[in-house]
């Protein structure tokens, strides 16, 4: 079992490294941080950047952190959730995982929820591995899905108030419909 679980690691790692900074047309520039190779993640990144100032304004924030921000296609182990973040062992990155199938506006909330939470754990350099996060997040939140998931799962009304405000910008267009 802790050899499956060390190949699932380095495939995942090795995926990681070989990602790239998402295109952003129209925008001069590629987040330098923030990476994914799934279509369907860039284009809903392109959605939010394009739609939501504040959005913008995070991703650019990540650009001045010394961590890498993964965005995967991939679901939340045991919790429940539909959006989740780890930190990636025994480096400063970051994994968003997330359900991009969902619709266009859902989808940049949720990743708007996510990329808030790595912009806390980007301004926390004390954070290096798991307990160190769970210590950020003992501080800084509160636990939402106890015995739900084995590393423990947190929340914090900052990252809960960011993703409404990222849906209210997204949603004030009206003539933008959701894909």
């Amino acid at each position: 079992m802790k050899q499956a679980i060390s190949l699932a690691m380095g495939a995942c790692v090795l995926m990681l490294v070989t990602t790239t900074p998402v295109p952003v047309s129209g925008r001069g520039r590629q987040p330098p941080n923030l990476r994914s190779d799934n279509q369907r993640i860039q284009e809903v990144i392109r959605f939010a950047l394009a739609r939501s100032e504040s959005f913008e304004n995070l991703v650019a924030a990540l650009d001045l952190v010394d961590r890498l921000v993964y965005v995967v296609e991939g679901s939340c182990p045991g919790s429940g959730h539909l959006a989740c973040l780890y930190l990636m062992p025994g480096t400063r990155n970051l994994v968003v995982h997330i359900d991009p199938r969902l619709p266009i506006q859902t989808v940049a909330g949720m990743l708007a929820h996510e990329l808030y939470h790595a912009a806390e754990i980007g301004r926390a350099p004390e954070v290096v591995d798991s307990e160190s996060l769970k210590a950020l997040y003992q501080r800084i939140g509160e636990q939402s899905c106890r015995g739900q998931s084995p590393q423990g799962c947190w929340e914090t009304r900052a990252a809960q108030a960011f993703q409404e405000l990222v849906m209210r910008q997204l949603n004030r267009d009206a003539k933008h419909s959701d894909r």
